[in-house]
């Protein structure tokens, strides 16, 4: 495994990391490759995805960025998962608050798309926590030469059932003491749909960070 500098400021990664990275993302598999970013909360996923767009933009290439959080299953289901399973699950961002198979469909639709086809991209309202319908989904219009991934947990995986015996922190202990969320959200890791064969995952600004490539 390669390092990754910590190399990350407020004007986003320095251009040479950039395109080492979209050089790195286009060498993998796959017509067009999938490529994930993974990396903690506010480590700078969204902005390494928006720089690949804009740097492949200037090579000529079309680049599409896709993000996790705009495949979050309704607040409706989730609401319905929080009655059946276990409240914590009606808060969205864990593992298994995700439409996985909406994602998997649009990353297909936009590795199959022909010439005169358009592939709508779901959107979520962060704000008002709903999917917004359809009619303002985005269009990708012509097929991409790269499809760019980002979302924190798309190659972690789950932890051994012994793992969760022990309540982890303060909401696990006051709100799961009995662990049926953290078991839940467990096997969704475990469960969850490949998005690619192959894709290569970038821990984004943290010191010491290594680049590798893992299925999400």
């Amino acid at each position: 495994m390669s390092r990754a500098p910590h190399s990350k400021s407020k004007n986003g990664f320095a251009p040479e990391i950039v395109s080492t990275i979209l050089d790195m993302a286009l060498a993998c598999p796959g017509r067009p490759p999938v490529f994930g970013v993974t990396g903690l909360q506010g480590s700078g996923k969204s902005t390494l995805a928006a720089q690949l767009v804009k740097m492949g933009r200037s090579r000529g290439l079309n680049i599409v960025a896709l993000s996790i959080d705009d495949f979050y299953l309704t607040r409706r289901e989730r609401l319905a998962l929080g009655r059946r399973i276990h409240p914590l699950l009606a808060t969205r961002g864990p593992p298994g608050t995700h439409d996985v198979e909406l994602a998997c469909q649009t990353l297909d639709a936009l590795r199959r798309m022909r010439a005169g086809t358009a592939v709508r991209v779901p959107r979520f309202d962060k704000i008002g926590d709903r999917r917004l319908p359809p009619s303002r989904w985005r269009f990708v219009r012509s097929k991409p030469d790269l499809i760019v991934f980002e979302g924190w947990f798309l190659s972690v995986p789950a932890e051994s059932e012994r793992a969760l015996d022990r309540p982890l922190n303060s909401l696990e202990h006051s709100e799961d003491p009995s662990g049926v969320w953290r078991r839940y959200c467990n096997q969704a890791l475990r469960d969850r749909k490949p998005t690619s064969p192959s894709c290569r995952v970038t821990p984004t600004s943290s010191p010491g960070a290594s680049w590798g490539t893992a299925d999400f």
